[in-house]
């Protein structure tokens, strides 16, 4: 039975002869069509820039996966590493640092009012990546609190905040040996994070006192306090493409 979910690529410039302008017009012309035209393809797909400039992965691509399956197939191992359109038609694994995950989607949740607009992704998403707290005998499963607190509070909480569109929520599935480390390194934590959560918002004015309110419960305090790992990025979307109906 397939398993949805998504290829989850940030990226960094590590040679400065490659610059945004040439990277967003590579990607966007090149190499996401490319993605496209491969076997079984993802059907569509979003890009992203971080809003915060000292960021280790300054960029963000989500691939809508029908079925993760795909990520490790040969279909994708049959993309062109180099192109015309990057700097002496260089690689782009030797232009840019990569963090580049495959995860599972393990929960929508839209709220008590989806929006009816037609819109397939937020204008704005806050990323949430966090590696609960190490079980122990007198406790509970960390990992099933984990997934209480959002199922049963935290959600339904952030869905009170203004310009909120849904959450989706994944668990890594694997990461790709040859830039799990570096990257696990560059965002300061001992491993990537297992745990996903892509909040959507209508713009990046989010009120941060009706987020505040929503971390500060203490359910929250003991899941966000208690993670060994919590990585939070907020990304801009620059482009999307592929099927117009298709959400994260």
């Amino acid at each position: 039975m397939p398993t949805p979910g998504i290829l989850y690529v940030g990226a960094a410039i590590k040679d400065p002869v490659l610059d945004e302008a040439t990277l967003n017009k590579w990607y966007d012309e090149t190499h996401v069509p490319e993605m496209f035209a491969l076997r079984n393809g993802p059907p569509a797909a979003f890009r992203f820039k971080n809003t915060d400039s000292t960021r280790p992965f300054r960029y963000l691509c989500l691939y809508v996966l029908p079925d993760l399956a795909w990520a490790d197939s040969d279909d994708l191992k049959g993309a062109t590493l180099t192109h015309d359109a990057l700097p002496s038609g260089r690689s782009y694994l030797e232009l840019l640092d990569w963090d580049l995950r495959h995860y599972e989607k393990i929960q929508t949740f839209e709220g008590q009012n989806p929006k009816p607009d037609g819109a397939r992704v937020g204008s704005c998403v806050i990323a949430v990546a966090m590696e609960p707290a190490a079980a122990t005998a007198d406790s509970d499963d960390p990992e099933h609190d984990l997934d209480a607190w959002y199922r049963l509070q935290h959600l339904d909480m952030l869905s009170t905040v203004k310009g909120y569109r849904r959450s989706t929520r994944y668990k890594l599935r694997s990461a790709v040996p040859a830039t799990a480390d570096a990257a696990a390194r560059k965002l300061a934590v001992d491993e990537l994070p297992r745990y996903l959560a892509l909040h959507e918002y209508d713009s990046q004015d989010v009120p941060p006192e009706q987020i505040k309110l929503a971390v500060n419960t203490e359910w929250s305090k003991k899941v966000i306090g208690g993670a060994r790992a919590f990585v939070r990025d907020v990304w801009l979307l620059t482009s999307e493409a592929g099927d117009a109906a298709t959400k994260l």
